[in-house]
């Protein structure tokens, strides 16, 4: 087999691993002849099957329906008319690129090539009268083709799985990193805030402390202006009590000096009369 020396070595691997010699070239053709007045139909039985035995894709090929029959046809017919050289890794790659853009998945490509080996069993039964011989040489290529088509989709779209992952990881390490400025972050406002909360508690201890002193004090300057209040309230009533006894006394002087004064009239009385005897 004459080697590719334009493209990647894995590329070239997976030639020789499916021994696709350089003198297939005109084979691939030669099928590709066959196959590209049944493409329409190929596709549509691809659909059919796949939303079929695949209903959980049922949506991604309703909405992309256009774009993936154009892509099978487009790519089926490059896969078995071009030659294996730097133009089919990029369109490889290109395929596999668009099919991750509106998320078809990879395993569909094993349904694309069952529906192409059956369409082309069909006509090379029905309407070509090959030996046996040709007719498995064609199939076999076909089916090489195939399966190293897969193999190479396969390796690319874990190649960007693994690509993605990395960078989600890359990602979720920044992320991580961010969390942890945030928490840092976090844990000096709420050290800060607890200095301030504790400053302020501070305060208010010493405020409540002088509010328990002035209390106290109001307390204690109650309880002497109660003991004052007492004291003349006392005082008062000692103060009544003498004024009682000595409004009794002045009634009592009242009397006697009455009784002293009738009795100077009486002696009055008496001096006159003692007077007009003498």
């Amino acid at each position: 087999m004459t080697k590719q020396t334009t493209i990647p070595k894995a590329y070239q691997l997976a030639l020789e691993g499916f021994v696709l010699e350089s003198d297939t070239a005109s084979l691939r053709q030669e099928i590709w002849q066959l196959l590209a007045p049944n493409m329409d139909r190929i596709v549509a039985n691809y659909i059919k099957k796949t939303k079929k035995i695949a209903p959980y894709y049922n949506e991604m090929i309703n909405c992309n329906v256009d774009r993936i029959r154009e892509m099978i046809a487009v790519y089926t017919e490059k896969l078995f008319k071009n030659a294996f050289d730097a133009q089919w890794v990029a369109d490889t790659k290109a395929r596999v690129e668009a099919e991750i853009s509106f998320g078809y998945d990879m395993r569909l490509r094993g349904v694309v090539a069952q529906c192409v080996l059956t369409e082309l069993c069909e006509i090379v039964e029905s309407r070509y009268r090959y030996s046996v011989r040709k007719t498995t040489r064609l199939i076999d290529i076909a089916a090489r083709v195939l399966m190293m088509d897969m193999a190479n989709a396969g390796a690319i779209h874990h190649h960007e799985e693994v690509r993605k992952t990395q960078a989600q990881a890359n990602e979720l390490d920044s992320a991580i990193v961010n969390f942890g400025e945030t928490v840092e972050n976090v844990r000096c406002a709420i050290r800060s805030a607890f200095d301030t909360l504790s400053k302020a508690s501070d305060r208010l201890t010493n405020i409540a402390n002088n509010a328990v002193d002035h209390a106290l004090k109001g307390t204690q300057a109650a309880d002497e202006a109660a003991l004052n209040v007492a004291a003349m309230a006392a005082a008062t009533e000692e103060l009544t009590a003498s004024i009682s006894e000595i409004h009794r006394q002045a009634a009592e002087s009242v009397v006697q000096a009455e009784e002293a004064a009738s009795n100077a009239m009486d002696m009055n009385t008496t001096v006159a009369m003692l007077t007009d005897a003498v």
